[in-house]
């Protein structure tokens, strides 16, 4: 049962992530200081803030694909009495956190060419 609470949780949240980066992807969402990539560069200047939130959704959206697949791709750990729920959750959660940081390291990288 804790096996399958785990994987609804990381489906949802990946389409959840997939659901907040396709805004950003489709130039959508106007600067602002609470939606989307917000560092003074892209607050500044309104090409640089959609060009560089374009790219972060994308990296964003691939986040929430992976969150997705790996709770797929890694349920059948749950299944393994006394540690697999355990070790499936931070299975999952370091390749969320993982996942993060490197879409922030490199959009950050992405907006020094502005």
């Amino acid at each position: 049962m804790t096996t399958f609470i785990l994987l609804l949780t990381y489906l949802f949240l990946g389409c959840l992530f997939i659901g907040v980066a396709v805004p950003l992807i489709q130039g959508r969402v106007k600067p602002n200081p609470w939606y989307g990539f917000r560092v003074p560069k892209t607050l500044k200047d309104t090409d640089t803030w959609y060009a560089v939130n374009a790219y972060f959704g994308r990296r964003f959206a691939v986040l929430g694909l992976s969150i997705a697949v790996a709770g797929v791709a890694l349920s059948p750990l749950g299944l393994i009495p006394h540690v697999g729920s355990t070790v499936y959750m931070l299975l999952c959660h370091g390749i969320m956190i993982v996942s993060l940081i490197w879409v922030v390291i490199d959009t950050f990288r992405y907006l020094r060419k502005f």
